[in-house]
């Protein structure tokens, strides 16, 4: 009898310091509920990516930590797990717009590709591991895109084994220590690959986004859905990766936090050796 009274406190006192929520993501002015936020534990490796439907659930959380939604368009917010009431309310982000001008006057038009995209130069496939990774991938300014200011197009290769999978292309603005933070576009860019191996055309000059002076960021996360599960538990599709001597320009969302990519530890390549998202860049006038 006494054995049976110390296992009750035992799993007593597990659930009061451990807990299961199931809760549902707002917009705050809209009350509609946000698809794809991503979820962390801060400074743990525990994360998870709200449905389509804006529900999310989270377990086995001691009570004293602190979970982080981030999500395209609006502003970072962190809460204490036992504070987290059945919903959870985003703000939106004020997304500063550069001022268009549209004439009458024709132009020759122009255009200029960066990091050209070489079946080649990919290197390594990385497919979704179930946690919310984002993988970051910065463009620098130089004085001569100022003919070629606008972003036009970005290429990515991809490979699946499903009949279409889906993911989500990230545009950031840079901080002041270099890692992604804000947004360029205040909504989710959902691609969608078809199976094989693909090289994506993903055409963005509708948004009319001009080239910072001080560089962005391309990033991609994979959309933690059934639908993009493959046998093997991971998450489609798989993207396209090359692999450079520096990881400068290379950066990784994990833990609710960004940080530079880690040297890559395969046999193949040397430890020196970096991946980098495969993206090339058309910029027109």
């Amino acid at each position: 009898m006494k054995k049976l009274h110390f296992t009750i406190l035992i799993l007593t006192i597990y659930n009061i310091s451990y807990g299961q929520i199931k809760r549902k993501i707002v917009d705050a002015e809209s009350k509609e509920r946000i698809p794809f936020v991503n979820i962390w534990v801060e400074n743990e490796d525990i994360g998870t990516i709200s449905n389509e439907d804006g529900f999310f659930m989270l377990q086995n959380i001691a009570d004293t930590k602190i979970i982080v939604f981030s999500a395209t368009g609006y502003v970072t917010k962190k809460i204490n797990f036992k504070l987290i009431e059945n919903t959870v309310v985003l703000t939106p982000q004020i997304i500063e717009l550069n001022e268009v001008i549209v004439n009458n006057v024709k132009k020759q038009k122009k255009e200029n590709v960066i990091d050209k995209m070489r079946n080649s130069k990919i290197r390594h496939y990385l497919p979704g591991f179930g946690k919310p990774y984002i993988f970051a991938k910065y463009f620098d300014f130089k004085d001569e895109y100022q003919k070629t200011p606008y972003l036009k197009e970005l290429r990515i290769r991809t490979r699946t084994e499903i009949d279409e999978s889906n993911f989500i292309v990230h545009l950031y603005k840079i901080n002041e220590e270099g890692a992604p933070e804000g947004y360029l576009h205040d909504k989710n860019i959902i691609v969608t690959t078809k199976q094989g191996t693909k090289t994506l055309s993903i055409n963005i000059s509708h948004l009319n986004i001009e080239f910072p002076e001080n560089g962005f960021f391309v990033a991609v996360e994979w959309i933690l859905t059934k639908d993009n599960s493959d046998v093997f538990d991971s998450f489609e599709p798989y993207i396209g990766f090359t692999h450079q001597e520096s990881n400068e320009n290379s950066w990784f969302y994990r833990f609710g936090v960004w940080n530079r990519v880690k040297a890559y530890n395969g046999e193949v390549f040397p430890k020196t050796t970096f991946k980098q998202l495969g993206v090339e860049l058309t910029l027109t006038n």
